[in-house]
């Protein structure tokens, strides 16, 4: 662990300290190109053409004077210069023009060599050879700045740098950002390959990662995590289809012995002694009931572990309702319950893909889950709407309910298999199991609500289902079985 710590603190400090060598190089050679450069503006009014010109322009009258002509009186005045002319032999000024009253008129050679090279009088002063002496032009202070044998115009060197600033800024954000990325991707690739591994152990998917670098331990360790995983997601494969290959085979297996109790118990039922016929009763419902629970754990095995057959079609929900509640009214429902259809009529013709089957078995389940729940009778309401792109279906009663702990627990439940913690589960029987098992199939959602002793509601929402090719749509109910 402190490894790796120590490895990425080390791949940052190198990064930092990078960054910072580029960024000073880069302004550096900038700097350098700037002073190398000499930024003096327009040459043909810089101070070596300027004073050039003046130079060609002091003349020697007739009487004997010298003076300037027009044009260099012009480029004097322009660019606010004054000139003086210093005899090479005294040393004396011999000719002046607009020169300050603080240069002195008199120059020892000390005094000109410093002048020569950085200013006079802080005055940035340029000097010439003329056939007559030394000719000096001094510029205003503050229009240009010497640095040894070379000049700058401060106007054009400051706005040199303030446009250079901007491209020195966006040079220095382009480095950084360049070493950056360099740094981050090869930082980041193990990173990467850490969290693709993790992602495919959270799929249940083998992972096998190159096993060096920095990461090599971590590389190692999921792995290793990888191939315990799935060995022990092989044995528990294993162990799945054992159990539900031993739930069918029982399954099976109990149906001849329930056959015969059948058979014999309608014997019983026709004998004419009255206790003989009520034992035939009871034996033949509870030989029922345990075919019906042997069905039930037979269907949900194969639904837990994908081992049932689906046929997705598109299903007609108002026929499947009506022919469900039909059915279970012919089959003699008890006087003490009732149920009620209660639906939308623009739901009719609405389809949803499932396994018809599969969701006939749902209705058939809600509805006995009422009847099976609510001994002393209770009333049912089925109600079908559509909302939007969806159907809505709900089964609901109003007899005695689940607490909010059994609610709890149904709702959470993924297996059916019962256990001390999921009691209150298979107080519900496999039927509910089943329907939430049906329900995913068929991408829909499904909400249990209840309230003790007051009523118990299933709401199912289901997408709908558009086919361009109604009349092809199979919707009989010929060879369907339960």
């Amino acid at each position: 662990m402190f490894k790796h710590i120590r490895f990425f603190f080390r791949r940052y400090v190198v990064l930092i300290m990078l960054s910072i060598i580029v960024l000073f190089v880069l302004n550096l050679y900038l700097g350098y190109a700037i002073a190398v450069n000499p930024v003096t503006g327009d040459l043909k009014k810089s101070p070596g053409a300027i004073i050039e010109k003046v130079s060609e322009g002091l003349l020697e009258s007739e009487d004997g004077r010298l003076e300037l002509s027009e044009e260099g009186k012009n480029l004097l005045t322009e660019s606010g210069a004054w000139a003086i002319l210093i005899d090479n032999s005294s040393s004396d000024v011999i000719w002046n023009d607009h020169v300050p009253p603080e240069v002195p008129s008199h120059f020892t050679p000390t005094d000109i060599a410093g002048f020569s090279r950085y200013y006079l009088k802080d005055y940035p002063a340029f000097t010439w050879e003329n056939p007559n002496g030394l000719l000096v032009l001094g510029f205003p202070k503050d229009s240009y700045m010497r640095l040894g044998d070379k000049y700058y115009s401060i106007p054009v060197l400051q706005k040199t740098i303030t446009q250079a600033l901007p491209l020195m800024l966006v040079f220095s954000l382009l480095a950084v950002m360049v070493i950056y990325i360099i740094s981050g991707t090869l930082m980041m690739r193990p990173v990467k390959n850490v969290v693709a591994g993790l992602d495919a152990l959270s799929r249940n998917c083998p992972v096998s990662l190159k096993e060096k670098g920095a990461f090599s331990e971590v590389f190692a360790s999921i792995n290793q995590t990888s191939a315990i995983l799935s060995q022990k997601n092989e044995a528990l494969k294993k162990k799945d289809n054992a159990r539900a290959n031993w739930i069918a085979g029982v399954s099976h297996d109990i149906r001849t012995p329930l056959s015969i109790i059948l058979g014999y118990a309608e014997g019983l039922k026709a004998s004419n002694d009255n206790e003989t016929q009520q034992a035939g009763e009871t034996i033949s419902h509870q030989a029922l009931r345990i075919r019906s629970l042997v069905n039930d754990l037979n269907l949900a095995s194969k639904l837990e572990y994908e081992m049932q057959p689906l046929c997705l079609e598109p299903i007609d929900v108002m026929e499947s309702l009506r022919q469900v509640i039909s059915d279970t009214l012919n089959n003699g429902l008890p006087e003490q319950y009732t149920i009620d259809f209660d639906y939308h009529d623009n739901c009719g013709g609405c389809l949803v893909k499932g396994d018809a089957k599969l969701f006939e078995r749902v209705l058939v389940n809600l509805i006995q889950n009422s009847i099976r729940h609510n001994p002393d009778g209770c009333d049912i309401v089925v109600r079908l709407e559509k909302r939007a792109e969806e159907l809505e279906l709900t089964v609901s009663d109003n007899g005695i309910g689940a607490t909010q702990e059994k609610l709890k627990q149904i709702r959470s439940a993924t297996h059916y298999i019962q256990n001390e913690e999921e009691s209150a589960i298979q107080n519900h029987g496999l039927g509910l199991f089943i329907v939430k098992k049906v329900v995913s199939v068929m991408n829909g959602k499904i909400a249990f609500e209840s309230e003790c002793n007051k009523y118990f509601s299933v709401k199912i929402i289901l997408p709908m289902f558009h086919s361009t090719e109604v009349n092809d749509v199979n919707l009989t109910r010929e060879n369907r079985t339960y």
